[in-house]
């Protein structure tokens, strides 16, 4: 087991390693009370090669929410990155290893999460990547802690649907459904429908659906038949089926970023909609010009996956154009 560094400002526990996410030890931090499983490149770990870079920029990735969520949605991503630089994952609260309390969870209790993962990197500045839901939950951390991000790429993020044109952001609006939750999590009904999607034939259509295609790799529906089975692994995914993790105007947020912003997503499957994608251009809520590039993929949506290596080249070339002078207004002139 690994333990936070004091400058952390969290602490770290033991906990069982039933269902690891990632091949690296795990770090746990302690967050509200709930602990926090992470997974940090920069520890050895026999046969891997580890990041042996210092001095570039860490990263930190975030997984998105489904019924079998985990930090092991980012493997290929984090093993290619690893060679190059300290790379950082979390499993979110109620996900993979992580406690899963029955308690409500919210987008803040997400964005405190991502929070503490970045105070246990401890790095002047990261960059930060998330994948669907999770990018909402990352933005809402870059936006409480701008100057702590260099970079925040989003991987197929939610609620930039065409739909979603003009909907208003309300700080206290999420699309939860009170009624809805309540069944979900008060007595038989919660249980049986969160056994019902995960049984083996609903995790292969999930798959498949996000994927486009059938081809979706098999090791993902292996973690997650893994992974559902835990105890209390049903709360967070409820509430996520209740629309409690969902921020209702979202994209507002998205274009308030004061930080370069990587969208990249596929053209085919259940997800391929991202109609309100914010413009490349336009101006943060803090005064600063909205940088954006979006970069469309021939895949599904999880191209990080599915087309890994086209994704890491377009990525780099992101990273690359990150002069210091994209950064000017934060340091001043």
């Amino acid at each position: 087991m690994t333990r936070a560094g004091p400058a952390s400002g969290v602490t770290a526990s033991a906990r069982p390693m039933a269902v690891p996410s990632l091949p690296w030890p795990v770090t746990w931090l302690n967050v509200q009370g709930q602990g926090l499983a992470l997974y940090d490149t920069g520890s050895p770990v026999p046969g891997l090669r580890s990041s042996r870079h210092g001095h570039d920029v860490p990263l930190l990735v975030v997984h998105g929410v489904n019924a079998a969520a985990s930090a092991f949605e980012w493997e290929p991503f984090v093993l290619r990155q690893a060679v190059r630089r300290r790379v950082v994952a979390l499993d979110l609260p109620g996900f993979g290893q992580s406690d899963k309390p029955d308690r409500a969870y919210s987008p803040a209790g997400m964005a405190a999460a991502i929070t503490a993962a970045i105070d246990h990197i401890g790095a002047a500045e990261i960059d930060l990547a998330a994948l669907s839901l999770g990018a909402e939950f990352a933005t809402e951390a870059v936006l409480a802690q701008p100057r702590r991000v260099r970079s925040l790429a989003l991987v197929s993020p939610t609620g930039m649907e065409a739909r979603r044109i003009g909907e208003r952001y309300d700080d206290r609006g999420t699309r939860e459904q009170p009624w809805w939750r309540s069944l979900l999590r008060n007595g038989w009904l919660g249980p049986s429908v969160y056994r019902a999607l995960t049984m083996g034939p609903m995790l292969q259509w999930s798959l498949a659906r996000s994927w486009g295609a059938r081809g979706y790799d098999p090791r993902l529906l292996q973690h997650a038949r893994r992974c559902v089975r835990q105890p209390g692994a049903e709360y967070a995914p409820l509430d996520f089926l209740a629309g409690a993790l969902s921020t209702v105007g979202i994209v507002e947020r998205y274009r308030a970023l004061p930080v370069p912003v990587w969208v990249a997503h596929g053209r085919r499957g259940a997800f391929a909609d991202f109609g309100s994608c914010p413009e490349r251009t336009g101006t943060a809520a803090a005064g600063h010009t909205f940088r954006l590039q979006r970069e469309v993929f021939d895949g599904g949506s999880m191209p990080h996956v599915e087309l890994a290596d086209a994704f890491d080249a377009a990525y780099l070339r992101f990273l690359g154009g990150l002069t210091p002078s994209a950064f000017r207004w934060r340091y001043g002139p």
